[in-house]
């Protein structure tokens, strides 16, 4: 993640987000005031189910927290996680699978953080 200071111009925020064999970044959402990302993964999990942690920014820390994961199982080689989208708030997001249930059928689904 890189911000923007007129003093520094872009810099990155935090540590680099790696996962290895997942197509980990293939999309990636932030709400409106940047502290909070939704991160797609769409060939993780078992079988290429796909995954979307999210993070939140730690300003004291410097560093980004893991403060939940979606995982939602279901057919193989689903690739949920393709698109992500939060809302300004980060409060919702939605995520979508384009190969739901093995046979071509995608899928969208929103979430409600509580």
């Amino acid at each position: 993640m890189y911000e923007w200071s007129n003093e520094k111009g872009w810099f990155q925020r935090g540590e680099t987000f790696i996962e290895y064999f997942d197509w980990f970044g293939v999309s990636v959402s932030l709400n409106s005031s940047g502290d909070t990302v939704a991160i797609g993964g769409n060939r993780g999990g078992d079988n290429n189910q796909g995954f979307v942690p999210v993070y939140e920014w730690d300003g004291l820390a410097s560093k980004w927290n893991l403060t939940g994961e979606i995982q939602e199982g279901g057919a193989d080689k689903r690739q949920f996680g393709l698109s992500v989208s939060s809302s300004a708030d980060a409060l919702t997001l939605a995520a979508r699978a384009p190969a739901d249930h093995g046979g071509g059928i995608g899928v969208a689904r929103v979430y409600k953080w509580s």
